[in-house]
C-alpha cells in the first residue's frame, strides 16, 4: 500500500526515521529552510537540531524559532549528532571538511 502524504501512517513513518540529533555546519538560509521546516512540520523537535555557524547573529531567527542548541565549533557538531548537513556556501566546503576531518 502507497503512502500518502499528510496520512497518519505517513507521519508515523516519518517520525521513525527523524529520531537522531540533526547537526547543521552553516546556519544561513539553507539550514533555516531545512531546520526550520523539520520543526514546523513536527518532524522533530528544536532541542534535537545543533547548529554552528561563524557569524553569531545568525543564530537569531533560529532562536525566534525555539532553537537553542548553538555549537563553538564544527567538530563540537560532528561529535554530537548523528546526521550532519555541511550547509555552507561552496568556498567555505573545503574549510569545514578540514576541520572535521578526523572525526
Amino acid at each position: 500500500a502507497k503512502l500518502k502524504i499528510g496520512t497518519q501512517a505517513y507521519k508515523q513513518f516519518t517520525m521513525v526515521e527523524i529520531q537522531k540529533k540533526i547537526g547543521f555546519i552553516g546556519a544561513g538560509q539553507m539550514a533555516f529552510a531545512l531546520a526550520g521546516g523539520f520543526v514546523q512540520k513536527g518532524l522533530l523537535p528544536a532541542s534535537r537540531v545543533y547548529l554552528r555557524d561563524s557569524f553569531n547573529g545568525s543564530y537569531d531567527k533560529f532562536r525566534d524559532l525555539g532553537f537553542t542548541n548553538f555549537a563553538e565549533s564544527s567538530l563540537d557538531i560532528v561529535e554530537q549528532c548523528e546526521v550532519v548537513f555541511i550547509a555552507v556556501k561552496p568556498h567555505g566546503v573545503q574549510g569545514v571538511l578540514e576541520e572535521i576531518k578526523d572525526v
